[in-house]
């Protein structure tokens, strides 16, 4: 397993383009719907590559706290609560009680999560209490966390075709130094990859 992680960075600004996707139970597609737990397994699909299967919950809140727990443990390392920082993955207890929601710590102490009392994802100050846990998205194999701060307008998307026929395009993030970051999923045509990257990165090339 790697060990390194995801540049808080990059998780913060894929984040961020989740805003305003509705809310939907165990769904994880931006744009179209996801709960809280699907917008974490949905940025791990397009920082990592992986895909996280959709666990076996119902649509409450508290039923959710095993499966989110074990996805973490799978997919990320734990961060300690004093490196609390945004483009961290925060759990939350609800009412003090079992693990039960999930979302992105953002600037300014607001918390970027599929709310279901807005019906989608926000930038919001919701937690009334400190996150009881925090994690970092373990990094693809053979990508590292990069400088710290890190800016987008250093870091390039390279959108490669997929030697695998049927297989599509992916996009593999690089560093100001060309070192990779992080490593997509994989889109059906270049068209539709630079339609999820454009919104974030302002450097993207294409390799054919």
């Amino acid at each position: 397993m790697n060990d390194a992680t995801v540049n808080p960075a990059l998780v913060l600004a894929h984040a961020r383009a989740w805003i305003g996707t509705r809310w939907a139970t165990a769904q994880a597609v931006r744009g179209q719907g996801c709960d809280c737990l699907g917008l974490i397994r949905g940025l791990a699909h397009e920082l990592t590559g992986r895909i996280v299967p959709v666990p076996g919950y119902r649509a409450d809140w508290a039923a959710r706290a095993g499966a989110m727990l074990e996805g973490l443990r799978a997919h990320a390392s734990p961060a300690r609560p004093e490196d609390a920082a945004p483009g961290l993955v925060a759990v939350y207890r609800v009412g003090g009680q079992a693990t039960a929601h999930i979302g992105i710590l953002d600037e300014g102490g607001r918390l970027i999560h599929a709310a279901d009392y807005a019906g989608k994802v926000v930038a919001d100050t919701w937690p009334s209490q400190p996150p009881s846990s925090l994690w970092r998205f373990t990094a693809a194999p053979g990508c590292g966390a990069g400088p710290s701060p890190l800016s987008l307008e250093d870091c390039v998307a390279v959108i490669y075709r997929d030697p695998e026929p049927g297989a599509g395009v992916y996009a593999e993030i690089r560093g100001p130094r060309g070192e990779p970051l992080a490593r997509s999923r994989h889109w059906a045509d270049t068209l539709a990859a630079l339609d999820e990257l454009g919104p974030i990165y302002p450097n993207i090339e294409t390799v054919e």
